[in-house]
């Protein structure tokens, strides 16, 4: 059997990103998202998100790269600079080793009770910018928290294997009990021909036996959006392209069926 679940991260990241990852599930392949919670908005998006989408899977997009923290800045210092927003790790990884377990679990653990706070249940745990799995010690805080809260993860992208370690990856999740995908594709991304129509219809037709992931960004490039993110516009294209006609005709002749995570019945080492 071929699963696929095609997550759009970075919901509430502006209104203009919800509502084109709303688009992307109401009219095209995606199946799940996650959700930013130190957005301001993050609360009705969130609320008109599950309204318009009641099958959507949602979970949590751990966040320590950009904005502020949930906690006061003083209980997780060595997260923040000096005006008491999250140093921008995934640009200065130098900073990745001052990182203290216990401050960043306590964020993160606050992160994923605010989303619970809400009245919603996660259905999974991933991370902006894959902080997670920038090392062992930080992936290990993820993994702790989705045993606590019994929640499925993100399987370390391709790119962070070498980090990791994938006999290292396959043993941690067997001994925290974590459920994750057979493998995370990330490579409908950037510019150009990475998100072309092209470059999903090659991803389709090689997905394999198993549940894999596929990572995207759809939105709409709003003021807010272009002013704060350099990957504005091609969200619009990856947004084209996951509702296309020939893109689902594709999942339908390769006999993928589109899931979320809570369809991850069977722990995959």
């Amino acid at each position: 059997m071929k699963n696929l679940i095609v997550n759009a991260d970075d919901l509430g990241l502006t209104s203009g990103v919800t509502n084109g990852i709303v688009q992307a599930y109401s009219r095209g392949i995606v199946t799940s998202t996650s959700a930013i919670m130190n957005k301001t908005h993050i609360s009705s998006d969130l609320n008109r998100t599950r309204q318009a989408c009641p099958r959507l899977g949602i979970g949590v997009h751990l966040i320590i790269t950009e904005g502020q923290p949930l906690l006061p800045a003083s209980e997780v210092p060595s997260l923040v600079d000096k005006t008491g927003r999250f140093l921008e790790l995934h640009h200065h990884p130098e900073y990745i080793n001052r990182i203290n377990p216990y401050e960043l679990r306590a964020e993160w653990e606050a992160q994923i009770n605010a989303f619970i706070a809400l009245g919603f249940k996660p259905d999974h745990l991933d991370s902006h910018h894959h902080i997670s799995y920038y090392n062992p010690d930080i992936f290990k805080v993820m993994l702790g928290l989705a045993r606590e809260f019994g929640l499925p993860i993100r399987y370390p992208p391709l790119e962070f294997i070498g980090v990791l370690g994938k006999d290292n990856v396959a043993h941690w999740l067997k001994d925290y009990g974590v459920k994750a995908p057979h493998g995370c594709i990330t490579s409908f991304y950037g510019e150009d021909n990475a998100i072309s129509k092209e470059k999903m219809l090659e991803i389709i037709r090689a997905i394999g036996e198993g549940t894999y992931e596929v990572m995207c960004h759809p939105g709409y490039a709003d003021e807010e959006l272009i002013e704060s993110s350099s990957y504005n516009k091609p969200r619009e294209q990856e947004l084209a392209v996951l509702t296309s006609a020939e893109v689902m005709e594709a999942v339908q002749a390769e006999g993928i069926s589109l899931v979320s995570f809570s369809k991850l019945w069977e722990p995959f080492y």
